[in-house]
């Protein structure tokens, strides 16, 4: 049998120059170009690292996710990603400012609204998506306040609450 059709595939790590550790522990090789190029939250090419790993606190399918977008292949289907995780990545690619994730999470977050709308309405009014925050407090309006504390700074729990106190 010939064994290399029968294995995973294996890759080259011979230029990936950087090691990034999920929460879970997942370590990801990747080339510090990449992440300089398609990020503004990632240290650049002239930072130097000296092999060591970096942690960061996402967990490794929102990493895997990302870190797509960073390099030359095709984006992942955001409709078939569950909404929870999708909501994960939209946060991930805010914090380090991954323009080519932001604009089409944003656009996934808005079709969630209806089934997590005040999730969507934290992470609009976290990120100043000012008429997402509309669209997803008007569906927001039956919501308990503890529910909606769990999904909003206390700043956004503050208006939210304002606006439906009558």
């Amino acid at each position: 049998m010939d064994k290399s059709s029968s294995s995973s595939p294996t890759y080259s790590e011979r230029y990936a120059d950087v090691t990034i550790s999920s929460s879970d522990g997942v370590l990801f090789k990747l080339h510090r170009k990449n992440l300089e190029v398609y990020s503004e939250g990632f240290p650049g090419t002239d930072v130097p690292v000296h092999g060591e790993v970096v942690a960061l606190t996402e967990k490794a399918s929102t990493l895997e996710l990302l870190f797509q977008y960073m390099y030359r292949e095709r984006q992942p289907d955001l409709g078939k990603v569950h909404l929870d995780e999708l909501a994960l990545l939209a946060e991930a690619a805010e914090k380090y400012l991954v323009y080519s994730a932001m604009g089409v999470c944003k656009v996934h977050m808005q079709l969630a609204i209806s089934v997590m709308p005040l999730k969507v309405l934290g992470y609009a009014a976290k990120h100043s998506y000012e008429s997402l925050c509309v669209d997803a407090a008007q569906l927001t309006i039956d919501a308990k306040a503890v529910d909606a504390l769990q999904h909003m700074d206390l700043i956004c729990f503050a208006k939210w609450a304002s606006a439906f106190a009558g």
